[in-house]
């Protein structure tokens, strides 16, 4: 038997071990996500995603601490479709957006202030918060996203007590009123959408 022959078991193994640790992460880190925050807004995010979170491709979270220290707490999930998957999706998406559509960040009058995340305004909502996507997941020519293709939809926008009891005892968040949006990103070039939850001041 040739050395390379017994190498590649241990290959495979080494690396179903390295998956499955970072899968069990990304449960645990979202698992964290969802009980600083209140179930209905996890609700509301959840049902517009195409999979599971663990589905996703690259995802970045910020919890309750950063929200008191950046006023700005969330979750950015990029998905990688296959073509019938992203077609579905996008459907889906543009049919539930309540704004008229941004068809690219270009066309949004951004405000930048935050070093956390963008927002813009419109006539009949409230500042939107939406992601600084070349940042978030620009780590390689894959997940690298040109401005003039990012699709804007803003999906469901609100206000309120949006913490749970949990952050509420922990981080002392009691009573207090923040804004939210729930939106996706859309790439038609790279067939990826970024879906997101925000949590920012007013």
């Amino acid at each position: 038997m040739k050395l390379s022959e017994v190498k590649k078991p241990y290959s495979i193994i080494l690396v179903a071990v390295i998956l499955s640790f970072c899968s069990a992460n990304r449960n645990e880190q979202y698992f964290q996500f969802k009980k600083e925050i209140t179930k209905s807004l996890v609700i509301n995010f959840e049902k517009f995603l195409p999979t599971t979170f663990v589905g996703n491709a690259m995802w970045k979270i910020r919890f309750t601490p950063s929200y008191l220290a950046f006023g700005c707490s969330g979750i950015d999930v990029l998905f990688n479709l296959d073509d019938y998957s992203f077609d579905k999706n996008v459907q889906m998406l543009t049919a539930n957006d309540i704004i008229p559509r941004v068809v690219n960040y270009e066309s949004i009058k951004i405000d930048s202030s935050s070093s956390e995340y963008y927002s813009f305004k419109t006539d009949s909502v409230q500042r939107i918060a939406i992601p600084i996507i070349q940042n978030l997941f620009c780590k390689d020519s894959l997940t690298c996203f040109s401005w003039s293709d990012m699709e804007v939809v803003i999906l469901e926008v609100g206000k309120g007590h949006l913490f749970s009891k949990f952050s509420d005892n922990e981080f002392g968040l009691n009573n207090l009123i923040s804004s939210y949006s729930i939106g996706a990103l859309i790439s038609r070039q790279k067939r990826q959408i970024v879906y997101w939850l925000y949590i920012y001041q007013t």
